[in-house]
């Protein structure tokens, strides 16, 4: 499969394409959790990988998507949920294979939903936290510091529970925290 066709054009989730879409399929992943959806640009991804693996995606976010896209996204990919809401109080109450986080990049938000949804990933699942390496050229100037937040928020997240993460470099980074044990 041509993953570029996933999405519409070049967008800050393109260089990362391959990495979600073998991570779903590494893992038979049924169920996904993002965290900010904008224009849906790596629900995409998530909803075409899942529709291999008869997974289901859920889609969290606070602001809603532009007028008519849930309605469309939703015909050609069934499996996918769109919830509306703050993804650090989101109530949730199931195992999660994967969790990419694409919210509010803050440090405290990034923190706040890694241990909202930390209770639900199980050992093998995977996080994902996009847009850790905002530069200098790389990002408008009121994001220049976010990458550094998530990062921090990251670091301050795995420390206690002794976990390693990779960054992928790339459109605005991202970070993959393998989950090797039970975070409860």
């Amino acid at each position: 499969m041509n993953l570029s066709l996933l999405v519409q054009e070049t967008t800050d989730i393109t260089d990362h394409i391959a990495t979600l879409w073998e991570c779903v399929m590494r893992q038979d992943a049924q169920v996904v959790v993002e965290t900010g959806t904008a224009r849906g640009d790596s629900a995409r991804i998530w909803a075409a990988a899942l529709a291999l693996t008869g997974g289901k995606l859920w889609s969290i976010d606070i602001e809603s998507p532009a007028a008519g896209w849930e309605d469309a996204f939703h015909l050609q990919y069934p499996q996918h949920t769109l919830l509306k809401g703050d993804s650090t109080t989101m109530p949730w109450d199931l195992p999660i294979d994967i969790l990419f986080l694409d919210s509010d990049h803050h440090y405290k938000h990034v923190l706040a939903e890694l241990q909202h949804f930390a209770p639900w990933l199980r050992k093998g699942s995977t996080i994902f936290v996009h847009d850790s390496n905002h530069a200098e050229g790389d990002a408008p100037a009121p994001y220049l510091s976010l990458g550094a937040n998530v990062t921090e928020a990251v670091q301050t997240f795995t420390r206690p529970h002794k976990l390693r993460w990779v960054h992928h470099p790339g459109q605005w980074g991202m970070i993959e925290i393998p989950i090797t044990k039970a975070l409860t």
